[in-house]
Formats: C-alpha cells, structure tokens, sequence
C-alpha cells in the first residue's frame, strides 16, 4: 500500500536545499513524489512513497545520518502519515527545467492516471 508523510521541520529553506541536495542526489527506491516549500515555521514536506518500509529504509540509510551530520541539536519535526486509498499520478506530464537539486518539477497535466488500493 502507498504511504504518504507530511512533515513539518523547524529549518530554513537553505538548510532544506543543503539536506535534500544530498538526500536525493540519486532517487532514492520507492519514492513516488517529494513536494515541499517553506512555511511560516520552518519547511513543509509531503513524500509519497511505495510502501512505509521503503520511506523506513531511505530515513534510516539515507536521511538520518545527514541529519545527524549536521545537527547540533536536533530539530523537532511534526509528522503526520497516510496509508494511501487513491493516488493520482500524471499519465503525460510535460516537464519544466531541473531544479537545483536536480529534481524535475512538473507542471498540472490535463490527463491522469488514477489508482487505487483497497
């Protein structure tokens, strides 16, 4: 079953991009989207991934030792999961210029693909 997180962190929008640069510098497996932006308190992030045990794989061989790398303190983050009933995802999605962390970003398709999972 998909699994999606919200996540809000107390860090600046730079501190983010530093993190997620190195984070995500490959795709890590099972990550289906990865949205975020800055908020009045920090970032808000939303992931969608395969399943929760490849979002547990990529926090624990990926995230957190970034995390640990860089943190004096650590930051306390508010999530909030989801067990995915239904998922649109873009059928054809006409892609935008690369980010700076090399991600594509994409722009609202006229078509979908809906699934759903019981």
């Amino acid at each position: 079953m998909r699994y999606a997180l919200v996540s809000d962190v107390p860090v600046s929008w730079a501190t983010y991009e530093e993190v997620v640069r190195r984070a995500l510098a490959a795709p890590p497996a099972g990550l289906v989207l990865h949205a975020a932006g800055p908020t009045d308190e920090g970032v808000r992030i939303i992931d969608v991934w395969e399943n929760e045990q490849a979002y547990r794989d990529f926090r624990v061989q990926r995230l957190l030792p970034l995390l640990e790398e860089r943190a004096s303190q650590p930051a306390i983050t508010f999530f909030r999961d989801l067990r995915v009933r239904r998922l649109i995802v873009p059928r054809r999605a006409k892609a935008l210029p690369s980010d700076r962390c090399g991600a594509r970003l994409l722009d609202q398709p006229a078509n979908y693909e809906k699934e759903e999972s019981s």
